[in-house]
């Protein structure tokens, strides 16, 4: 039964009466709370209607993240009322119908079967690795992921463990806006973004934390989380942590107890503290410690500005700068290629707003959401929301293929790509690495790694992809 029409009633229903119950005066911190909780009740609401029909197993779907992703990146800020709005109560309530729009098209765009991922990721999900197999990706992983942190420290492990104390900006590995030719090695620490899902499937596989191997590996990804913490990258690090339990959760979906709920929550609550303590040390760094007293605290969960961002992106585009159009994209995709090969490479995504808040040389994220409405506007908000539920759906059929654990795997990698891509289409970019990463390492380590023919997995994933 497809119940997305009634989500999408909600949807409206909430974002309509976010915006009734707007205040005359939305610009004081806090004054945004009730419209803002309203909004962020209606998104919970579907995925707890998600959870009575299905369980665990329904929202932990593709869509239902990505609908917890907009709360996260967009709504929770508000909800908390960690700051003032400065801007007319008609430009905020444009935004409040941005996030809806946005919302109801990934809803709109999951709800279609798509064949839009390539047919090697679904290949990935194939993979069979035994537990010595298992151990040495791990070890692969951490060792290329740690190369450019060492080789940046003169491979000196002295300098390496002070860089961990450091403000980011401070560390030996710490680069300016653009990198030089370097940027290859820097990119072999994507590898290491692998290692919680690896550990996971290892700790899986031996039934118990008691092993010399599990331990090893522990620690191997407990130290890489820390370099890449040390670098300011909350986001980057919550998309590890986060792909790892979505992963052990898919690995136990048919014995959760409510041990493991409360495990879970256990998890994502100290995530989102850690998190936000990165926020308040990452520029001064562990060794001033005590100087945080003197910031905002840790008492809330601050993720990023993204939803004052948005209200001025919508105030700013098109009365005062032309919509970006292509260039945003285009931006984007060619992140990858390295500015030694291409020193005219755009360097602007043409969605910036530094200038109306006079933040120059800071980046400052205003989500998907705005990156896409200073690109085309309305247009924009919706054809990125259909783009990231059609994505969604394609995510969503890996689970269909036979292989349980892999697919698990794969999935999971793809699945916090695209929430890590709510807030801004680099970070979207970039989390296809990880991904990346993990096919080439299928690719070298292919005997060792696949144990079903091709042509079995041929047959599969060309019925999946015909199948609707």
């Amino acid at each position: 039964m497809n119940i997305a029409p009634l989500y999408l009633i909600l949807i409206f229903l909430g974002t309509l009466v976010s915006i009734i119950f707007m205040p005359d005066n939305p610009h004081p911190a806090g004054a945004l709370v009730f419209p803002g909780s309203i909004l962020s009740c209606s998104l919970i609401l579907i995925i707890f209607i998600e959870f009575i029909r299905k369980g665990i197993r329904g929202i932990i779907r593709t869509q239902f993240i990505l609908l917890f992703g907009i709360i996260y990146w967009v709504l929770s800020d508000v909800i908390q009322g960690l700051y003032p709005v400065h801007a007319e109560k008609d430009v905020i309530n444009y935004t409040f119908i941005a996030i809806g729009l946005f919302a109801g098209c990934v809803i709109l765009g999951s709800s279609v079967s798509t064949r839009l991922l390539p047919r090697s990721i679904y290949r990935i999900a194939y993979i069979e690795p035994r537990s010595r197999q298992l151990f040495n990706l791990i070890v692969i992983c951490f060792l290329l992921g740690i190369f450019y942190y060492a080789y940046k420290s003169n491979f000196d492990i002295t300098l390496m463990i002070n860089g961990l104390t450091k403000g980011r900006f401070a560390a030996p590995w710490s680069r300016g806006r653009f990198g030089g030719w370097d940027t290859f090695i820097e990119h072999l620490s994507y590898f290491s973004y692998l290692l919680p899902v690896l550990t996971v499937w290892l700790v899986y596989i031996n039934k118990s934390w008691l092993n010399v191997k599990v331990f090893i590996a522990v620690l191997l990804t407990l130290t890489m989380i820390l370099f890449i913490g040390q670098a300011g990258s909350r986001s980057n690090v919550g998309a590890m942590v986060g792909s790892g339990l979505l992963f052990w959760v898919l690995i136990h979906i048919r014995k959760i107890t409510i041990t493991k709920i409360l495990i879970i929550a256990t998890v994502v609550i100290s995530l989102l503290y850690t998190l936000n303590f990165m926020l308040e040390v990452r520029n001064t760094g562990v060794e001033n410690l005590d100087n945080i007293e003197q910031k905002q605290g840790i008492s809330t969960i601050h993720v990023d500005d993204n939803f004052l961002r948005i209200v001025q992106t919508i105030k700013y585009f098109p009365e005062y700068k032309d919509y970006a159009g292509m260039q945003w994209i285009i931006y984007a995709l060619v992140r990858p290629v390295p500015r030694v090969f291409w020193p005219d490479k755009p360097d602007s995504s043409g969605v910036e707003i530094n200038a109306v808040v006079q933040s120059y040389g800071a980046s400052l994220s205003s989500s998907i959401l705005g990156e896409s409405y200073g690109a085309f506007g309305w247009f924009g908000i919706i054809g990125t929301g259909l783009f990231f539920g059609l994505l969604g759906s394609a995510t969503n059929r890996i689970l269909l293929l036979p292989g349980q654990k892999s697919a698990a795997l794969i999935y999971s990698l793809c699945t916090m790509a695209l929430f890590l891509g709510l807030r801004s289409l680099i970070n979207l970019v970039l989390m296809t690495y990880p991904i990346l990463a993990l096919w080439f390492l299928t690719v070298i380590f292919r005997r060792q790694l696949f144990r079903q023919k091709t042509n079995v997995q041929n047959t599969s994933i060309n019925q999946l992809q015909q199948s609707h």
